[in-house]
């Protein structure tokens, strides 16, 4: 069952070196359970597995086009599984949609390809 969905934007965040550190800025968010919020829902999701499944997404993909992809799999910091949806438009601006659940990710399908359609 879908614990939750949360849609990100990553942001470009350079110091004074040059070094770009990536910031995520939380966009939308959607919990089951009553006691996670806005606020502790990296409890749930974990800074470190959001960049991980956002290096899924882009490894090998050029940053200059535009493209969306899919990805499957499980968190490493807590127990669900994921299914997301990665979206870098032709201007750089890239977005990232994220459904979390415990049993299977064949139902949660649907439901990111409904949020695909409104981030296009």
């Amino acid at each position: 069952m879908i614990q939750g969905i949360l849609s990100f934007k990553f942001l470009k965040d350079q110091d004074k070196t040059g070094e770009i550190r990536p910031k995520i800025k939380r966009i939308q968010s959607i919990f089951r359970e009553e006691n996670f919020d806005e606020v502790n829902y990296p409890e749930l999701l974990a800074e470190n597995d959001i960049l991980a499944i956002r290096c899924f997404h882009t490894t090998g993909y050029s940053s200059k086009y535009g493209y969306s992809n899919f990805y499957q799999g499980r968190l490493k910091q807590t127990p669900y599984q994921v299914i997301s949806y990665f979206n870098q438009l032709a201007d750089g601006s890239r977005y990232l949609t994220i459904s979390y659940y415990l049993l299977k990710m064949k139902r949660a399908r649907e439901l990111i390809k409904f949020q695909n359609n409104l981030i296009e």
